[in-house]
């Protein structure tokens, strides 16, 4: 494959899931030097050395190549070994937005419009975030699937990290016009689950993102903007991440960008 030098900017990463063809798939969104919002996947974050392991909002330099596996005109996949993270972090909203004001979309109806599989979404109202039950473990395909020695050598030299299943579906309730009830992939929320999981229970647990992702993030102090993409099989749309800036930050019309 022909890959080619990249400097981009990761703004987002998915909770790893169980893949068929790779023992599991984290799915990172980022904004690139030459101004575009691409997908890059599989990463094994996992798995990959710690001084690999780059930050949220960090300028990363690396190798990637169009996806020859997914159509979707946003998909990489990148060389592991090539990932070189910068320890340059863009720490200040401002400049956070003017990075990605170019792929601010009025609506997932104009997303789908224009063919995009990739964007940036501002709710026109946030109604709810609800949690419902899923399995409290892996199922036996998805676990054979976690085990399996697929995804290159990178993974072979390793010792498996068991991968812990969140026993509940997160979802977003809001408008941008129509109203949506869509799934949440957001590593972070995930992240702050696990922290309370097991001292506190799933109740609780489950408790404490909603009160954080709903009401610490979703009030009126900050524009909230939600990430989102489509999945590659199914290609419904779910939100990967948050983006929630103080209100104020300078911003241009969405007319002005599009």
């Amino acid at each position: 494959m022909n890959y080619e030098k990249h400097k981009v900017l990761f703004i987002v990463k998915t909770y790893p899931s169980p893949s068929k063809t790779y023992d599991e798939l984290v799915c990172t969104i980022a904004v690139t030097e030459d101004g575009r919002l691409i997908r890059i996947y599989p990463v094994p974050f996992r798995y990959m050395d710690k001084n690999k392991q780059f930050k949220k909002y960090e300028w990363t330099n690396l190798k990637i190549v169009k996806s020859d596996s997914d159509q979707r005109r946003e998909s990489y996949k990148v060389d592991y070994d090539s990932i070189e993270p910068s320890g340059i972090l863009v720490k200040h909203w401002p400049q956070r937005m003017e990075l990605v004001k170019p792929f601010l979309y009025s609506s997932l109806a104009e997303l789908n419009k224009k063919g995009m599989s990739l964007g940036i979404i501002k709710p026109s109202k946030i109604y709810d975030l609800t949690y419902e039950e899923d399995d409290e473990e892996w199922q036996e395909k998805q676990a054979l699937q976690l085990f399996q020695q697929n995804i290159d050598d990178i993974l072979n030299e390793r010792d498996k990290i068991p991968l812990t299943k969140i026993p509940y579906r997160f979802r977003y309730h809001f408008s941008d016009g129509e109203e949506h009830h869509i799934v949440i992939r957001d590593w972070e929320l995930f992240a702050l689950f696990l922290r309370y999981y097991k001292k506190e229970g799933k109740v609780k647990a489950a408790e404490i993102v909603k009160d954080k992702f709903l009401n610490e993030i979703c009030n009126e102090k900050n524009d909230v903007y939600f990430i989102v993409g489509t999945q590659h099989r199914f290609k419904t749309w779910l939100i990967l991440g948050v983006m929630y800036p103080p209100k104020g930050i300078p911003m241009l019309s969405i007319e002005d960008f599009l």
